[in-house]
């Protein structure tokens, strides 16, 4: 019991697998991405973004969809939720400057305007969290940033609007259905903050996701955003005079350190989708940092990757199309060049990736000089994964490429000289 026990202390992956690889990857990159000062700058856009973002739903709402009552209802319901303290005080603000003036069309689409600054730095924050590489005019980045607010607006209005028609249909029947109806809205909370979550995703990722990859990271962010909020207010409880030395601004400065906590959350659950998309990557990139790995892998997840050879057989030909490398799990593999040895692969050691690389034929050929000699296989998108996440490593293969390509060309030329001394 002992043993296990600490087993499960030393490689907690044996025990937890993917997901114990995935939480961990995913906190050392929010720290290597500076999660928390981007989180403090997207804060700062984000709260100067409230107000015009805000006035442009009560606009709209009120004049084009609903009765004034019902859009204020509606907006106070949505602004609890998102801001659960001090949200009067901010839509207090936001009602006094929508009734001080007419807004026209010029100063409607100034307010629009107003948010986009929120909107480049969410995706330029998403690309950075993806290691992808965004090069578009300036024309287009803006045209993006614009498309991306519109789908903000419209995500924002139909939450409203879904609020409200949920309320007028649930209200008749409150007090008959009173324990059924906090029985339904306990379990439609999570599942529908999941939903508004993932979409909000889906307008700000800068690649395609699977759909099981998109709401795994949506549901953890819904989950963390639904503890911190109540975590939230009782510190606040507990601690009455938080803020009190920013005097008649202590509501600012409380909205604005809760919108830095909730990008916290969305930029850690990007992370966690950008680690469940190259999860096999993180794996395989372990491999080439260590010199050797247990048998049967960490956690035994290496089985799903490993496959046996028996002796003699034949990993990969001369000629042949180079479109993977291999990872020596257990065993040993002899590479060939017609008759000629040229080098015998060992545990921990890897072969192929030049041919993959540079996608030429192999220069070899690889036996197993075992049985049960047992190779992992790298992909072409896997390796790019890592070369792109991991500079050490192509360090790594750079020199062990080099040095490879020297001990060749001296094998080469010995046998050239044997067979000319032979002739």
């Amino acid at each position: 019991m002992y043993g296990r026990i600490k087993r499960l202390i030393d490689d907690p992956e044996e025990k937890f697998g993917y997901p114990y690889i995935i939480l961990r990857e995913s906190l050392k990159s929010f720290k290597r991405n500076n999660g928390l000062e981007t989180s403090a700058t997207l804060a700062f856009f984000g709260f100067f973004s409230l107000i015009p973002l805000l006035i442009l739903i009560v606009y709209i709402l009120s004049n084009v969809v609903l009765s004034s009552q019902a859009a204020a209802k509606g907006i106070e319901q949505l602004t609890g939720q998102i801001f659960p303290a001090y949200h009067k005080v901010l839509l207090r603000e936001v009602y006094t400057v929508a009734r001080q003036r007419t807004w026209g069309f010029l100063s409607l689409i100034a307010l629009f305007w107003a948010v986009t600054p929120l909107a480049s730095s969410l995706r330029y924050a998403f690309l950075r969290i993806f290691k992808e590489e965004w090069d578009a005019p300036y024309w287009k980045n803006k045209l993006v940033n614009a498309f991306a607010v519109f789908i903000i607006l419209v995500l924002f209005i139909g939450v409203i609007l879904s609020e409200v028609f949920y309320a007028s249909l649930v209200t008749p029947y409150a007090k008959q259905s009173g324990f059924l109806l906090r029985v339904f809205n306990f379990i439609a909370a999570p599942v529908l903050t999941t939903l508004v979550i993932a979409l909000f995703y889906l307008i700000f990722c800068p690649v395609k996701l699977k759909f099981t990859n998109l709401m795994a990271g949506s549901f953890i962010t819904a989950a963390l955003w639904l503890t911190t909020k109540p975590v939230f207010l009782l510190f606040l409880k507990i601690n009455p005079n938080y803020g009190v030395a920013f005097g008649s601004l202590k509501a600012i400065f409380i909205l604005i350190i809760w919108v830095y906590y909730q990008f916290v959350v969305i930029l850690f659950g990007m992370e966690i989708m950008a680690n469940i998309r190259r999860r096999e990557a993180l794996l395989l990139s372990g491999l080439l940092q260590k010199s050797t790995v247990p048998k049967k892998g960490p956690g035994k997840i290496m089985d799903r990757f490993a496959r046996s050879y028996s002796r003699g057989e034949v990993v990969c030909r001369e000629g042949e199309e180079g479109v993977d490398m291999y990872y020596v799990l257990s065993g040993t593999v002899e590479i060939r060049r017609k008759d000629k040895s040229l080098r015998v692969m060992k545990e921990g050691e890897y072969f192929g990736e030049m041919a993959m690389l540079i996608r030429t034929p192999r220069t070899a050929t690889a036996i197993a000089l075992e049985d049960d000699t047992r190779l992992i296989r790298i992909g072409e998108d896997n390796f790019e994964t890592i070369l792109r996440e991991n500079p050490k490593i192509v360090h790594s293969i750079l020199k062990e490429m080099a040095e490879r390509v020297k001990k060749t060309n001296e094998l080469l030329e010995d046998f050239e000289r044997e067979k000319g001394a032979r002739g």
